[in-house]
């Protein structure tokens, strides 16, 4: 027929050339969907963190999910810690009414848990990347005592 055709699953995972959670992610090459998928499908953020108090000072949406999700989500992560924003993100974008199903199913071949879940994650991911230079890196408790030997044992 000369149709395209992309059935991400979940929504919020279309790009402009794939679509699909992780590994289960399939590429296609179709000018009017990518065109779509410019606006809509995973989300694409432009975040601005004041690097004295590394809290988000702003939140740009360049590509918001079909339902509207991320929007909301970017509007409730102002004032976030850098810190916390790359997990508390796919909590606020719950907090809307997601369209993602929450019966669980395989999403690749790994992963069995719900669509609600991927797209949490899938913002989770966005935020992390942008967030990164601005998170206090993890500080580890050392026994007292203990010395680590030349392999770092």
């Amino acid at each position: 027929m000369g149709v395209a055709a992309a059935f991400p699953k979940p929504f919020c995972s279309l790009t402009e050339d794939s679509y699909g959670f992780r590994r289960a992610s399939q590429p296609y090459n179709d000018g009017t969907i990518a065109t779509f998928a410019r606006r809509f499908g995973r989300p694409k953020l432009k975040i601005r963190v004041n690097p004295e108090t590394r809290l988000i000072e702003h939140v740009e949406v360049l590509r918001n999910s079909t339902c509207g999700s991320v929007a909301h989500a970017a509007k409730g992560m102002v004032g976030l810690s850098a810190d916390e924003a790359d997990t508390k993100a796919g909590l606020i974008l719950h907090h809307y009414p997601c369209l993602c199903s929450m019966n669980q199913e395989w999403l690749d071949d790994s992963l069995h848990d719900t669509l609600m879940h991927a797209s949490g994650y899938i913002m989770n991911e966005e935020v992390a990347e942008q967030v990164k230079p601005y998170k206090i890196p993890p500080q580890y408790l050392t026994p007292e005592g203990h010395v680590e030997d030349k392999q770092g044992h």
